[in-house]
């Protein structure tokens, strides 16, 4: 039997004993992990009953004088106690949350004639938050040992907050309930702060606000501050745009008869060529015709014999021979030739075969649509010559700057090609339409280019100059916040004293000063840096006075 054969019986021998071995072993593991997993559960589930009941240990109400517990009996009988971040944790007795660690909150807040103190140990929970809604203020906790109020007694003292949380208020250091971070100083006196920048007058709020911030805070801020002063507005107007071809130095070549070309001078694109430079010949029967008429008048008043139609020079005979002459001159000036040639051709004995076209400026050659064999008829356009000597720029202008612009006011433009050198020019033209779209008008400006060195299509950046504004009152364009409806300025005072302004402004000029209406006056400070930030500091010291008013207004109504 080959070996092929023996692969085959072996293949099909039957394996039934080693396939319940394996299910037997598999249906084993699946049974262990099923084990394990109960087992884990089990010990997850006793441990956070462990944990439970470690919680609410330290938090069990602590007996009174009167035998009592520190929560009243029926408040401990109608609430439930839950935390504000898991909903899911309820409790019968206060305690802290076992995921996040938070004080659970009663539920139904206590009302303002009940007190709430709850007992945990300092390294479970700090500090009790408390929150007017929630926990028995600080004014309605009366001292024991005089009968004051905790503001009354902390009046004059320095009370602590905590940056994070500003409605967390202590009358000593230590960290803060919710985020654990230190609480800082904070001076009572100092909680009268000044309302929001950005209020107005709708909530009661007006300009001319003033707040007070510490001076080490004011330098931990990194506040920067300028003086208002008197100058004048050095108004500029600066726009982009590109080189275009001045329009009056294009000259077009068209021809007033028709022919053929024969010889091509300026035989490319782009070529520079000089006035009175030959750019193509001409084979033209129609011309030929007319410099023999021009030929034979010069002969005739020349007095040739046979040729003035009458014997002798006389009187007649050469002023019919001048007239015969003079309209074959301006026949020819009406083809288009020039007097220079003109006169060539009438010392001629007979007409030229091709006539030579000239160059009536100097310019670059373009767009040009004949070759050596063309034909060309009357009236189409051979070519164009384009003087470079001068370019426009035209440049965009926004509609609020346009009343700064003026025809003839001097202009500074750099290119890209040479950013360090600058091109003066000047305004030549504003365009009397605006743009929808870009709400902008095109100015063009007229740039000088004898050396040649510009071209049509550069990219540039100009800046023109327009009459200065003198005795102004100027201030940093940085030191004004602009709200969308009105601009404000901050006012730096001695002491760490701010006030905040309605402001009007006027122009702005290059240098980054703007011109100031109404709202400042010269040798004022301002702030130019950090403003947000005392914003933000005022605002919280107005929330806090705000809070610390109505903690006493409650105190009073509960007396």
């Amino acid at each position: 039997m080959s070996d092929e054969a023996n692969v085959i019986e072996e293949t099909k021998k039957p394996r039934g004993k080693f396939s319940i071995a394996r299910a037997v072993a598999g249906l084993g593991l699946l049974l262990l992990a099923v084990a394990a997993g109960i087992f884990i559960v089990k010990q997850w589930k006793a441990q956070d009953k462990r944990e439970e009941a470690r919680i609410a240990s330290p938090m069990a109400p602590t007996a009174t004088a009167s035998g009592s517990s520190g929560v009243p009996e029926q408040a401990v009988k109608a609430r439930v106690w839950k935390c504000g971040m898991h909903p899911e944790v309820v409790r019968d007795e206060p305690g802290e949350c076992p995921i996040c660690r938070m004080e659970l909150l009663p539920d139904p807040p206590f009302a303002a004639t009940e007190e709430w103190t709850p007992v945990a140990t300092p390294a479970a929970m700090p500090e009790t938050v408390k929150t007017p809604e929630t926990v028995k203020t600080p004014e309605q906790v009366k001292a024991p040992e005089s009968g004051q109020t905790l503001t009354q007694k902390s009046a004059g003292k320095t009370l602590w907050t905590c940056s994070m949380h500003p409605q967390v208020i202590r009358e000593e250091p230590g960290d803060c309930p919710i985020c654990h971070m230190k609480l800082t100083p904070l001076n009572a006196a100092m909680g009268e702060g000044g309302k929001g920048m950005n209020e107005g007058a709708g909530d009661g709020h007006t300009s001319g606000t003033s707040f007070m911030i510490d001076p080490a805070m004011v330098q931990n801020m990194g506040v920067r501050t300028a003086v208002v002063v008197r100058g004048s507005v050095k108004r500029t107007i600066r726009a982009v745009g590109y080189l275009a071809e001045v329009e009056p130095n294009i000259h077009e070549i068209n021809l007033r008869v028709s022919g053929w070309v024969t010889k091509i001078y300026a035989n490319a694109d782009g070529l520079h060529v000089h006035k009175g430079a030959p750019l193509f010949e001409l084979y033209s029967p129609e011309l030929r015709l007319a410099i023999a008429e021009l030929i034979n008048a010069q002969h005739a008043f020349a007095g040739l014999p046979g040729l003035a139609g009458a014997p002798g020079n006389g009187e007649a005979a050469t002023q019919a021979g001048a007239r015969l002459r003079n309209a074959s001159a301006e026949k020819l000036r009406t083809l288009g030739l020039d007097d220079e040639q003109i006169a060539a051709f009438a010392k001629l004995e007979s007409p030229p075969q091709t006539i030579v076209i000239k160059s009536p400026i100097s310019g670059h050659v373009l767009d040009k649509i004949v070759f050596e064999g063309s034909a060309v008829k009357a009236g189409e356009r051979v070519m164009r010559i384009v003087d470079h000597t001068t370019l426009w720029l035209n440049t965009q202008v926004f509609e609020r700057q346009l009343p700064l612009v003026h025809v003839g006011e001097a202009v500074s433009v750099k290119f890209e090609s040479s950013p360090e050198a600058t091109v003066e020019g000047k305004v030549v033209f504003i365009h009397p339409h605006l743009d929808m779209e870009t709400r902008t008008a095109q100015v063009r400006l007229e740039i000088p280019n004898e050396s040649m060195t510009l071209r049509p299509g550069m990219y540039a950046r100009a800046t023109i100059h327009g009459d200065d504004v003198t005795s102004m009152t100027m201030a940093p364009r940085e030191a004004v916040i602009d709200t969308g409806e009105r601009q404000l300025a901050i006012v730096a005072r001695e002491g760490g004293h701010f006030e905040s302004r309605t402001v009007t402004l006027g122009e702005e000029g290059n240098d980054g000063m703007v011109a100031i209406l109404s709202g400042l006056e010269a040798g004022e400070k301002v702030v130019t840096s950090g403003q947000f930030l005392l914003d933000s500091e005022s605002r919280t010291r107005e929330a806090i006075q705000k809070f610390l008013g109505e903690r006493r207004e409650t105190v009073k109504a509960n007396q």
